[in-house]
């Protein structure tokens, strides 16, 4: 009597809540038949109706899994689809033919799945179905199941996420001569249409010196 008298007199949130109540009187009553009393003093009621306190975690930081490594970001590039199918044909070993063929056999289609991801990284203007069509695939659900399987292997696969770096790092080496290529070709232009400019002033200059020498 003397816990629901506490509990129904306090001004918290017990005294509007009886589920809180019967909770109060459940621990009450547990706390009682464990340390053998019968009374409680107000400091042990108050205690029993203030909701229980979230308890110390002791898992330590290095017991924690680790967080998964990020997708490594690609950025598009210029090479041609059937280029980028060859270039990781040529990073693992493997002919054109046989990755672009229907064979479903694991030896080709774990690379044929990391090669789709990298075309669709590579590749972001081309649709799934085309990425399909591409392997001669006539489903795109082929792709996007590639899609998934190979991020979930590239976080909890060491092997496969070796084999996702290689691939990335040999993409990378292609593009960067061919991103000085391009530089190069668009300084060429600015320069022959400056001497174009330069040829049209010389032009003028000598009408205007044969004309005053006439």
């Amino acid at each position: 009597m003397e816990t629901v008298s506490f509990a129904t007199s306090n001004k918290g949130r017990a005294a509007q809540n009886l589920d809180m109540i019967r909770g109060v009187l459940a621990r009450t009553g547990s706390f009682s038949a464990t340390a053998r009393q019968t009374g409680f003093s107000e400091l042990t009621i108050r205690e029993l109706v203030e909701p229980p306190k979230r308890r110390e975690t002791y898992i330590s930081a290095a017991a924690k899994p680790p967080e998964p490594a990020p997708m490594p970001l690609v950025s598009p590039t210029a090479l041609s689809p059937k280029e980028v199918i060859m270039l990781c044909c040529a990073e693992e070993g493997l002919s054109y033919a046989d990755i672009t063929s229907q064979c479903r056999r694991r030896y080709l289609a774990r690379p044929r799945q990391r090669f789709m991801w990298l075309m669709r990284k590579a590749k972001p203007s081309l649709s799934l179905p085309e990425i399909a069509r591409r392997f001669n695939k006539l489903d795109h659900t082929t792709v996007l199941h590639a899609l998934q399987v190979t991020e979930e292997r590239y976080h909890r696969d060491s092997e496969e996420r070796a084999k996702m770096d290689a691939l990335l790092a040999a993409l990378h080496e292609v593009e960067r001569p061919m991103e000085a290529a391009q530089a190069l070709d668009a300084e060429i232009n600015e320069l022959e249409a400056r001497i174009a400019t330069l040829k049209g002033q010389r032009a003028a200059i000598s009408a205007q010196y044969f004309k005053a020498a006439a």
